[in-house]
């Protein structure tokens, strides 16, 4: 679906929360979805294009159900696109990647500025653990937030101990993409940028095939104290800015809340006191 604001458009990529993990997955429960997205075909892809830059969407739900009819339909979709691809480009464009030295803002070069898709997936590509990302991304949380691998406690900020809060396993096509998968999409697809989602951290990586991948975090306050968002910005010359953007946290909102909760109250008894003492105090002058 492309909803307009303002100039800006709105698209739609399903993850586990729409239609389920591969093993959840039904015709019905997919159906429903792509009819209610007419942007998307019937397996939940996309494929668009802003300012001559190309974006692939695709189902990674589907594309994690490696022995399935679904994702076999996956890959005649991807070879729709490297075909879309390879007819709108030269053979011979070819993208460079210069590294930043900032963790969480990436200037890249690219040598022409229609050289690869960018491909967004609700899953990140393969990956065994964090360890391969530029920085380790702790996420700090209270008692009540849904927090997988672990976090640093609101009273234990001063605690950084990146080691002990690692998650050191990702569950093959439940939290990544299979090796397979993910070697199949860049040699067919060869993007530029993989933009994906799911974990809940932020990861910054460049791959083997010289192609960065960046993960968003999660943007709510039900996983973590400290949700975020990017912020992607294309040039015309093919290069991009990536920006994390951090929503204000969770446990500042709640203690303003407080804060302004015990003001009104004391506004209240105190105020009320005054006002009780006036009129006492007029009451006895009435008499007099």
């Amino acid at each position: 679906m492309m909803i307009y604001f303002k100039g800006s458009q709105y698209h739609v990529i399903p993850g586990n929360h729409d239609i389920g993990d591969y093993y959840q997955i039904t015709d019905t429960l997919l159906q429903q979805f792509t009819d209610s997205f007419p942007s998307l075909d019937e397996m939940g892809n996309s494929f668009f294009v802003l300012r001559n830059i190309s974006f692939v969407s695709l189902n990674a739900m589907a594309l994690a159900c490696d022995h399935c009819s679904m994702h076999n339909s996956m890959k005649v979709a991807v070879e729709g696109y490297k075909i879309a691809l390879q007819q709108a480009e030269p053979d011979d464009m070819y993208m460079s990647i210069e590294e930043n030295q900032s963790a969480d803002r990436h200037r890249h070069s690219i040598q022409d500025s229609s050289a690869g898709p960018v491909l967004l997936t609700h899953l990140p590509l393969y990956r065994e653990d964090e360890s391969v990302c530029g920085s380790l991304d702790i996420p700090i949380c209270a008692p009540w937030h849904e927090v997988e691998g672990g976090c640093i406690h609101l009273l234990e900020l001063s605690k950084k101990s990146s080691g002990h809060y690692k998650r050191q396993n990702y569950r093959k096509n439940i939290d990544m993409l299979s090796l397979n998968t993910t070697n199949y999409l860049l040699s067919a697809l060869k993007p530029r940028l993989v933009l994906s989602a799911h974990a809940h951290r932020f990861c910054s990586r460049l791959l083997d095939t010289g192609t960065r991948e960046v993960t968003v975090s999660t943007f709510t306050w039900r996983n973590r104290d400290d949700p975020s968002f990017l912020l992607v910005q294309f040039y015309k010359d093919g290069s991009y800015d990536i920006q994390q953007c951090f929503l204000v946290r969770e446990s500042v909102v709640v203690l303003l809340h407080l804060f302004q909760g015990i003001l009104l109250f004391v506004l209240l008894v105190f105020g009320g006191h005054r006002c009780w003492k006036l009129r006492k105090s007029n009451k006895l002058h009435l008499k007099s």
